[in-house]
């Protein structure tokens, strides 16, 4: 596509992503309101993130306020006046809140249309809690796009793009890139075009270092041992900017890159709706594949959006490996939350039915002769043999279908997320897996075929 048509693309999509002026007053109203009712208390706020920074989307409808509080606080008192003053705020503006939790807990709520979030942070250049580097980040990005303004909109478009795909955001629910990273990447590649060109080349253990805080990059997979794809902080050497992505969405992200680059189109950054299909349909769709699905269905209290999907990936991934250590091979897996109090795991299995046989494999005959005869010694009754070099008993399998692996699994809810342990759970096979949530299930089930 000509570079001009290109062009046009860009400034099309960032005159309907870039906020309007009067969204911007509107904005600086309600941060002036928020500044004010905290006036009073001792702490220090900041505005940060993506409305402090200008490259926040007319969609979005973000304020973040840190309240800063002297080095000297001890934990448990700045969680508690953190909670305290977050809380106040908000009950005298007359707006409702909730508490959520990043590293301690926090205070978010809904002011005149926006999301505002009271958060409480260390003084200071000396980082004591994760949560500290967020005015750090703030002050980086915007002293670097003060000499290079024209990468706001960069960063808007990459937001928008990343946003349509679905790769967009740190937390537990999405595990894709944060807004500070994409911004550190633009800032690094130098636009919006040249990052796609930089990712679409990128392996899915790429180490990134903007500022060369390290002399020797491969050193880094040693130190950030946990990670994949690795981003060095640029205001702290010892961080990984880019340790919530997960690799299925840095996967995601580069394919869509190559996509976006071999055929630049709008649908890129609107992609379209995929239409929510009915109840009846969505069964003949699972009937046809073959498969066995299986829903485990979690009733709760509302709980904070982190907590809510990381004890729900962490259920999700005991369940899927209960099935397997029972000899059920599992095709895939999805979670789902209505994020009020329904949340799902849904598991469809490829092998769902066993015999009630199945080999249970010995030591080899080369291995020590006592190894050996312990074996013998416990599988006597069961005539071990060998096979293909190696002592076997056929042995009695505890459970041949899926379901009775279910019930097992609601019953002992080993490895649940520790909220998890304590809910509701009702289980449903097959063609009952549709019922099983709300309108926003059935979207999630035909996103999900």
């Amino acid at each position: 596509m000509p570079n001009f048509f290109v062009k046009k693309l860009y400034h099309e999509v960032l005159l309907d992503i870039t906020p309007t002026h009067e969204e911007k007053k509107r904005e600086r109203e309600v941060v002036a309101r928020v500044l004010n009712e905290l006036k009073p208390h001792q702490v220090d706020p900041i505005l940060v993130g993506s409305t402090a920074k200008d490259t926040d989307l007319s969609e979005d409808k973000d304020i973040d306020v840190f309240i800063r509080f002297p080095p000297e606080t001890d934990l448990p008192t700045l969680k508690l006046q953190g909670l305290k003053i977050g809380k106040q705020l908000f009950e005298k503006l007359g707006a409702e809140y909730e508490v959520d939790y990043a590293q301690h807990p926090y205070v978010k709520g809904t002011l005149d249309g926006f999301k505002v979030e009271i958060v409480p942070c260390y003084k200071g250049d000396k980082i004591k809690s994760s949560v500290d580097r967020t005015p750090q980040h703030t002050e980086y990005v915007k002293k670097r796009l003060q000499e290079k303004p024209h990468l706001k909109g960069d960063i808007r478009l990459l937001k928008r793009f990343m946003k349509a795909q679905n790769v967009y955001g740190a937390e537990e629910k999405v595990r894709g890139f944060s807004g500070y990273l994409l911004e550190v990447l633009v800032i690094y590649y130098g636009g919006f075009t040249e990052t796609l060109k930089a990712s679409s080349c990128w392996k899915t253990d790429e180490v990134i270092d903007p500022l060369s805080h390290w002399s020797d990059k491969k050193t880094l997979k040693y130190y950030f041992t946990n990670s994949d794809f690795i981003v060095i902080d640029p205001v702290d050497r010892d961080r990984n900017v880019a340790a919530a992505v997960s690799r299925q969405k840095l996967a995601e992200y580069i394919i869509h890159a190559r996509e976006f680059l071999k055929n630049p189109s709008k649908k890129y950054f609107y992609p379209e709706k995929k239409q929510v299909k009915d109840g009846e349909t969505l069964k003949k769709m699972l009937k046809s594949r073959g498969t066995f699905f299986i829903a485990f269905k979690f009733t709760h209290e509302k709980l904070g959006e982190n907590p809510l999907y990381g004890q729900l990936r962490k259920t999700e991934s005991a369940i899927q490996g209960a099935f397997e250590d029972e000899g059920f091979s599992v095709f895939k897996t999805s979670i789902q939350s209505d994020e009020e109090n329904t949340s799902i795991v849904l598991v469809e299995l490829s092998v769902w039915s066993l015999p009630r046989i199945k080999h249970h494999l010995g030591p080899p005959v080369d291995a020590e002769t006592r190894h050996q005869m312990r074996f013998h010694q416990k599988y006597e009754n069961e005539n071990p043999y060998l096979k293909d070099g190696r002592w076997v008993v056929d042995t009695q399998r505890r459970y041949t279908h899926a379901r009775e692996v279910a019930h097992k699994i609601m019953k002992e809810k080993a490895g649940f997320g520790k909220r998890f342990r304590q809910m509701k759970l009702e289980i449903l096979c097959q063609e009952e897996v549709v019922a099983a949530g709300g309108c926003g299930w059935l979207k999630h089930l035909t996103q999900y075929l």
